[in-house]
């Protein structure tokens, strides 16, 4: 993600990639030159327009959140073969065009966002407003990072426990695990290094990584610590220890080896995705003592390499402590226990992994994100269709959509086709070579938003001054039947879904739902359309999760089923991307995308939708921002909309003829 701190067991994972590819470059969100003299040659690194921010904003990352995600979706990888990420939080989000593989080698799914956020809200001590500003801001990261899981074709965990915890969180299916690689070899040799009386903790100093509990329980006992490492929590640890505890800071390899080697045991008192400082003190002959969660149950055999302790207490930790004291620790079964992470087994690994999954990848094999399909030559489009930015849009109003949409999807002989309804992020997005394939192969475009019917109307507009601008925009309110002289009506995803759905009943249509309503499962949403459209035919549901193997088992269950209508709810570009994939290994029917319909009320959800006289003066946006201010982020995207559309018929003013 970012190669701008001091190098722990992710950067060196990294470093160890670049070994393996030595020709490919590096990219990465920030780069400090400093650390990695020696390691990694600075004309590899690409890093992203993070890079140009004062240092004071760089090195906080909390302030660098809102900015992530557009840093890491700008750079363009379509050149290349193959995409490896090597990702705690963000960089797994990049985006790739179908013919590349993107292998992810993954070390966490985002800690703060996913198991650490109660703890991580709780550290923060905000206040109410300041807590509401994170948690929304939050909760519409953790909805990015689930749409970015579709663009991985292939996945990699550094332990079991991450790739448990991707298959909980993601929802995704075959996992290889390859453990980090580790010097092995190189720490054997300082296994006659004499014991010393001293404990070593080696560690970023950051809150979640728990050192606290192990300067708390030495301070207490009074036995000698080292703390290895630096960090943002550096400064409160030092407040917290007593004269029995010294901190080293960062440490060269050399140095730090020693350390380990000549310690008594290496203390791990935080819960880990794998732990590679637990694996070095091995190598190097020295025991453990770790809590007995997360990746280090993969490494640490208790009472033979090391102890456990199972309470995040001081006192725990110093019971065992104590017990490892009375363990007959032997140095060559320690070494050997950790014999299997060398660098040499990693790079094998790796290889052979990336290897097979690009064949398979090429070869369209379950198990990758299948290589596109061609689908068949589209019909023609529609006489009426528009260019908006040079997206597609088919001015139709609801009842001519439903009664096309129903009419297809009621021949049996018709082809399957997909529906989009694009909005202001899509024309964020259009450049890319992906959504722009996606776009072009709908076979229907409905203008969902009125920004939409804005933008067109206004490039009909005689003059295009800042005050015709500027007037444009008041008539959305003022006089809305103006704004929809071009495109005649929104076609609002819930509006439109309620038509069609009575229309697919009078037609006696078998309808499939798939998505993941935030207040209920999508079964609810079946049941609620059942109880308000009697007589409508629901043949099945799928919870919306975007992964190969889920893929796989929605397109066999459609197969089998054969609905004329599939209503797909899991947002952009995810349900855009899944129905463009779907529709050209289907046999029949007519594949809607739904956004978020299905959250509410009227389709069995829990969202209110804003009053009819809101919705009628084009202020629908304002009154869900009020009431879901996470939103803001994705509603700041309509003033860089209107801007581009203003700018473009500026530009059609002055090369027009006269």
């Amino acid at each position: 993600d970012w190669l701008n701190r001091p190098i722990g067991g992710g950067e060196r994972v990294l470093l160890e990639l670049a070994r393996l590819y030595p020709e490919a470059p590096v990219h990465t969100l920030l780069f400090d030159p400093g650390r990695y003299a020696g390691r990694l040659d600075p004309a590899r690194v690409r890093t992203s327009w993070l890079q140009r921010l004062p240092a004071s904003v760089r090195d906080r990352p909390r302030y660098l959140l809102p900015l992530i995600p557009s840093a890491v979706e700008s750079w363009d990888l379509s050149g290349f073969d193959v995409v490896l990420s090597s990702s705690v939080a963000f960089v797994k989000n990049v985006i790739t065009v179908p013919p590349t593989l993107h292998v992810c080698y993954c070390h966490s799914p985002m800690r703060f966002a996913w198991d650490y956020w109660p703890r991580y809200v709780d550290e923060m001590e905000a206040g109410p407003v300041k807590r509401f500003v994170v948690t929304s801001l939050v909760a519409h990261t953790r909805r990015w990072d689930l749409a970015g899981v579709a663009g991985v074709d292939a996945w990699v965990a550094n332990s079991e426990t991450t790739a448990a915890r991707l298959r909980r969180y993601y929802r995704v299916g075959e996992v290889r695990v390859i453990p980090p690689p580790v010097d092995v070899d190189g720490l054997r040799r300082l296994a006659a290094t004499p014991r010393g009386d001293h404990w070593v903790t080696l560690s970023t100093l950051t809150e979640y990584k728990r050192i606290d509990l192990a300067v708390r329980a030495f301070t207490a006992s009074g036995r000698p610590l080292i703390v290895i490492g630096d960090g943002p929590d550096r400064g409160r640890l030092e407040r917290l220890a007593g004269p029995s505890v010294r901190f080293a800071g960062h440490l060269g390899d050399a140095a730090r080896a020693e350390l380990l080697a000549a310690a008594q045991a290496l203390v791990f008192p935080g819960e880990e995705d794998f732990g590679i400082a637990a694996v070095e003190a091995l190598a190097c002959g020295t025991p453990v003592v770790a809590y007995g969660r997360g990746g280090l149950t993969e490494i640490v055999a208790d009472g033979r390499t090391g102890v456990f302790f199972h309470e995040e207490s001081p006192a725990a930790l110093n019971v065992a402590v104590e017990r490892l004291a009375g363990l007959p620790i032997r140095r060559d079964e320690l070494m050997e226990s950790v014999a299997r992470f060398g660098a040499p087994r990693f790079r094998e690994e790796v290889r052979g992994f990336v290897d097979a999954a690009l064949a398979a990848h090429r070869a369209g094999a379950p198990g990758c994100r299948p290589a596109p399909v061609k689908p068949a030559p589209p019909e023609p489009a529609l006489p009426s269709r528009l260019r908006v930015l040079g997206v597609p849009v088919d001015p139709l109003i609801v009842s001519e959509a439903v009664a096309r949409i129903t009419e297809r999807a009621a021949d049996p002989g018709s082809p399957p086709a997909y529906v989009i309804k694009p909005y202001v992020e899509f024309f964020g997005r259009r450049a890319d070579p992906d959504v722009r394939s996606i776009l072009e192969e709908a076979w229907l475009s409905l203008a969902d938003g009125v920004a939409i019917q804005w933008a067109a109307a206004y490039a009909r507009c005689r003059r295009h001054r800042a005050l015709d601008l500027l007037r444009s925009l008041a008539a959305i309110v003022l006089r809305p039947a103006s704004v929809a002289a071009v495109v005649p009506e929104r076609v609002a995803g819930v509006t439109l879904t309620l038509v069609l759905l009575e229309g697919a009943r009078d037609r006696g249509l078998g309808v499939f739902l798939v998505g993941s309503p935030k207040h209920n499962h999508i079964t609810d949403t079946a049941r609620h359309l059942e109880a308000i459209l009697p007589g409508l035919r629901v043949l099945g549901t799928a919870p919306g999760r975007v992964d190969p193997e889920s893929d796989q088992r929605l397109l066999a269950e459609l197969r089998r089923l054969r609905p004329d209508l599939i209503l797909v709810g899991l947002g952009f570009p995810a349900q855009e991307r899944l129905m463009a994939w779907l529709a050209p290994r289907l046999e029949h029917g007519v594949l809607v995308g739904e956004g978020g319909s299905f959250d509410f009320r009227e389709l069995g959800g829990g969202i209110r939708r804003a009053p009819a006289v809101v919705r009628r003066i084009g202020l629908e946006w304002l009154w869900r921002l009020l009431r879901e201010p996470w939103r803001l982020r994705r509603q700041l995207a309509i003033p860089q909309f209107i801007l581009e559309i203003h700018r473009r018929a500026r530009h059609d003013d002055r090369t027009a003829p006269k």
